[in-house]
């Protein structure tokens, strides 16, 4: 199992999760 994978797509969906909750409160 690859960690930084793992690791690396864990953050990429945090920020993209993080990013649409700023949208929807922005808005």
């Amino acid at each position: 199992m690859d960690f930084k994978k793992c690791s690396n797509f864990e953050k990429n969906v945090h920020f993209f999760i993080s990013q649409i909750w700023f949208y929807l409160l922005k808005s």
